[in-house]
């Protein structure tokens, strides 16, 4: 990985952690920032949008990659106060640039929509003490709705047991595990992730997760690590910025992103 990458990662790091302070405010649940989904569904009538881009490098051998998503969002309803409907679309573009022989470069982008996601999510159990809060989604992404020149061949399930625990007031832990199909392979990718968030007052929130796949064939793990901070702007909108690195040799080598979440009906 490079080196002023990790050194600015550190530093990063370094500042959200020695930022704590103690309050407790929840406002709002979001999925943003962080790849762990939290067990909390909306509440019964209430929907919320949350949109964001990112921007992944990576340089493996003599190719660089850029995969950038310029829009993501995610449509969330509460259909009851246990059952969330949820839907997502976004739009992608990958650049790859090759170094061939005589030290010439051939690059290639690609971009289009990728498979729209329907799911739902159901909350099993609140978390008393030592038992943890417990949701359990599920998606199928759609091929047909997609740009159809760089579309999986098949619809592709994902589903994870999502939960959570307060550690103490203002801070706590969400994990999950599940499965996840691309579209392309008939066997799905493990994937897990642990994620710890600190709230630094009443408007501010950073996160630390750990978080990686197992693709099918378990020929290496993909293992990351990233960080961020969420600011909640007034009562129903938030902001967030977030940054992660490539801990394994196959993990891309760094992303980063930001995003805003808007809960538009209580």
């Amino acid at each position: 990985m490079n080196i002023k990458i990790r050194k600015g990662f550190s530093i990063w790091l370094i500042i959200l952690t020695f930022s704590v302070t103690h309050g407790y405010a929840q406002v709002m649940v979001t999925e943003r920032p962080g790849q762990t989904i939290p067990p909390a569904t909306m509440n019964k009538g209430s929907f919320q949008v949350e949109a964001g881009f990112t921007f992944e490098g990576d340089k493996p051998e003599d190719t660089r990659l850029h995969n950038i998503t310029p829009v993501s969002s995610l449509f969330r309803y509460g259909l009851t106060d246990w059952l969330e409907l949820r839907s997502g679309l976004s739009f992608f573009q990958k650049n790859y640039t090759t170094q061939g022989i005589y030290h010439h470069e051939f690059s290639d982008i690609r971009k289009g929509l990728s498979p729209v996601i329907f799911g739902m999510k159901l909350h099993i159990l609140e978390n008393h003490g030592i038992i943890p809060s417990l949701s359990l989604a599920g998606s199928l992404s759609f091929p047909q709705l997609s740009t159809r020149k760089y579309a999986p061949d098949h619809i592709a399930p994902d589903l994870r047991l999502s939960a959570a625990n307060h550690l103490y007031q203002g801070a706590g832990t969400t994990y999950n595990i599940g499965l996840s199909w691309d579209g392309f392979n008939t066997l799905p990718s493990f994937l897990y992730s642990a994620l710890l968030w600190v709230n630094h007052g009443q408007k501010l929130t950073s996160f630390y997760e750990l978080y990686g796949f197992i693709p099918p064939e378990a020929v290496a793990a993909d293992v990351r690590f990233d960080t961020g901070l969420s600011w909640l702007i007034i009562t129903n909108l938030q902001a967030d910025i977030e940054g992660g690195i490539g801990i394994t040799e196959f993990a891309p080598d760094f992303y980063v992103g930001a995003g805003l979440s808007w809960l538009i009906v209580k």
